[in-house]
C-alpha cells in the first residue's frame, strides 16, 4: 500500500530501526537511495553488504555437498552390506534414537543460536554466561530423561521384538546421549559463527566414521557386519564427533562463573527452548514418524525402502541446509539491533540462494529417481514414486525461504510451534489413512503435502508479523496499491 516510495523515520537516531506499529505516517520521510556500487566492483543485487556472508555461504555449499555425498554413500553402503532386512532394522532403531536425540537437549541447541548471537550483538556478557550455564544443565537433564525413557520402552516391548532387532535397539540406547550432546554442541558452534564446522562434524565426520567402521567390519573374515554392529559403530562415531566438537567450541564461549539470572530471563530461555523442541518434534512427525508408521503398518522391509527415499529426498533440502546455519545468528543479530532492512536483505538472500541450489537437485531426483534408488539395491526401486512426492514438498519448502527460522530468531517461536503442531497432527492422520491402501506412496504424499502446507502458512505469518517478503518472490519489488 502507499505510493511505492520507501520511507524511514525522520529522527536520525531511529533510522535503520524497526518501525513501531504506532508510528504515524506524517513522521516519515523518503529514504535516501542507496549509493551505487563502485565502478569496476562485482555486485550481486540481492546479496547483503556483508563481505563474509558470500564466503561463508560458499564454504557451507562445499561442506554440505561433501556431507550429502557422505550421507548418500554411507546409506548406500549400509544398505548393500546389511541387506533389505538388516538395513530396515537399522533404520527403524536409528530413527527412534534420532527422534529422542533431537528432543533430548530440550530445544537448547536452537535457543543457543538466538540468544548467544543476540547477547553478543547487544554486549550483555553477564546474560550470556548465565544462559550458557543454565542451558547446559537443562540439556543434560533432558538427555538423561530421554535415555531412561528409551531404555524403559525397549524393556517393555523386548518380548515382542526379534532378537536381532532387540540388539540394535539396545545399542541405540548407548548412542542416544552421545547424539544428544552433538545436537547441543552443534547449536553452540552455529551461534558462534562456526556453522560450517558444525555441519562438517555432524554431516561429514560422523557418516564417514560410521560407514568406515561398518565397511571395515565387512572386510574382516571373523567379524559379523550386521545391524547391531552398525549401531555400535554409530555410537562410536557419535562419541568421537562429540569429543572433537567439545574441543572446538570450548575456547569460543566464556567459561567464567555465572551469576544468577533473573527469573523472567530463565523463563524466557526455557520457554523458547521448549517451544523450539516442540517444533522439532512436529518436524520429526513430518518425516521420521512416517518411517516408523510404515514400519509398523507395512513391515520393516518397506520401512527400509521408504527410509532410503526420505534420505535421498533430503538432498532437495540442500539449499536451506546450506543457508540456515549461517543465517540463523545473523537473523538474531539483525532483530536484536532493530534493523528491519538488514533482516529483509538476509531473508531475500536466503530464499534466492536456496532456490538456485535446489532446482538442479530436484530435476535430477525427479527424472533420475528410479536409477538413484536402484543404487541402494534391486529391492529399493519401488521407492521411486515416494521419492517424487517428497521432492515436491521439499521444493515448496525452499521456495518459501527460511520462514520458520526467521520467526524463531525474532521471538515468534510460539507461532512456529503452533503451525508445526497442527500440520504434524494432520500428517499423522493422513499417514494412518493412506498407508494401508497406498503403502509408502501414501506416506510420501501425506508428508509432502503437509510440508508444503506448513511452509505456506509460515510464509503468511512472516509477511504479517515481520513486514518482509521471505520467499523467492522477493526478487520482484512489492507493488504497493
Amino acid at each position: 500500500m502507499g505510493t511505492g516510495i520507501r520511507y524511514t523515520v525522520a529522527n536520525p537516531q531511529q533510522q535503520n530501526m524497526i518501525d513501531p506499529p504506532h508510528t504515524p505516517p506524517d513522521t516519515l520521510t523518503p529514504a535516501t537511495p542507496p549509493p551505487s556500487p563502485g565502478r569496476g566492483r562485482f555486485h550481486i543485487p540481492w546479496l547483503p553488504d556483508d563481505p563474509g556472508l558470500l564466503r561463508s555461504a560458499l564454504n557451507s555449499v562445499a561442506v554440505r555437498a561433501l556431507g550429502a555425498v557422505a550421507l548418500f554413500g554411507s546409506q548406500m553402503v549400509l544398505a548393500r552390506v546389511l541387506g533389505v532386512q538388516g538395513y530396515g532394522d537399522y533404520v527403524l532403531a536409528l530413527t527412534w534414537v534420532s527422534v529422542l536425540a533431537a528432543l533430548a537437549p530440550l530445544g537448547m541447541d536452537s535457543a543457543s543460536v538466538r540468544f548467544i548471537a543476540a547477547y553478543r550483538e547487544t554486549g550483555h556478557d553477564a546474560n550470556l554466561t548465565a544462559f550458557l550455564a543454565a542451558t547446559r544443565r537443562w540439556a543434560m537433564a533432558g538427555t538423561v530423561v530421554a535415555t531412561v525413557l528409551m531404555a524403559v520402552a525397549v524393556g517393555i516391548v523386548a518380548g515382542h521384538l526379534r532378537p536381532q532387532l532387540l540388539q540394535v535397539f539396545l545399542w541405540g540406547i548407548a548412542a542416544l546421549p552421545l547424539m544428544g550432546l552433538c545436537q547441543l554442541l552443534a547449536g553452540r558452534l552455529q551461534a558462534s559463527r562456526r556453522a560450517v564446522s558444525a555441519i562438517a562434524y555432524q554431516e561429514v565426520l560422523r557418516p564417514l566414521l560410521t560407514v568406515g567402521g561398518v565397511a571395515a567390519l565387512a572386510l574382516l573374515p571373523a567379524a559379523h557386519a550386521g545391524a547391531a554392529a552398525a549401531m555400535v559403530v554409530t555410537a562410536a562415531a557419535a562419541f568421537l564427533s562429540a569429543t572433537a566438537m567439545t574441543l572446538h567450541v570450548r575456547p569460543l564461549l566464556p567459561s567464567g562463573p555465572a551469576l544468577a539470572a533473573r527469573a523472567e530471563l530463565r523463563r524466557d530461555w526455557l520457554g523458547t527452548g521448549l517451544s523450539q523442541m516442540f517444533t522439532v518434534l512436529a518436524a520429526i512427525a513430518m518425516g521420521q514418524i512416517s518411517v516408523l508408521m510404515v514400519g509398523m503398518m507395512a513391515g520393516a522391509d518397506q520401512a527400509g525402502i521408504y527410509g532410503a527415499a526420505t534420505r535421498v529426498s533430503a538432498l532437495t533440502a540442500f539449499g536451506l541446509g546450506v543457508i540456515n546455519p549461517i543465517a540463523g545468528p545473523l537473523f538474531a543479530e539483525a532483530w536484536a539491533g532493530k534493523s528491519r532492512e538488514r533482516l529483509a536483505q538476509l531473508a531475500r538472500f536466503s530464499a534466492i540462494a536456496a532456490v538456485l541450489l535446489v532446482i538442479p537437485i530436484a530435476l535430477m531426483l525427479g527424472f533420475g529417481g528410479s536409477r538413484i534408488m536402484a543404487m541402494f539395491g534391486k529391492g529399493f526401486t519401488p521407492g521411486h514414486m515416494a521419492l517424487i512426492f517428497l521432492v515436491l514438498g521439499q521444493t515448496v519448502n525452499a521456495a518459501c525461504g527460511s520462514v520458520g527460522l526467521l520467526l524463531n530468531m525474532t521471538g515468534h517461536h510460539h507461532r512456529v510451534a503452533m503451525v508445526f503442531g497442527v500440520t504434524a497432527t494432520v500428517n499423522v492422520v493422513l499417514n494412518f489413512l493412506l498407508i494401508p491402501p497406498f503403502g509408502i506412496n501414501g506416506a510420501a504424499a501425506a508428508t509432502g503435502l503437509c510440508m508444503a502446507a506448513w511452509n505456506i502458512i509460515l510464509w503468511v505469518q512472516v509477511r504479517a508479523h515481520l513486514g518482509i517478503e521471505p520467499s523467492i518472490l522477493s526478487i520482484w519489488p512489492r507493488k504497493n496499491a
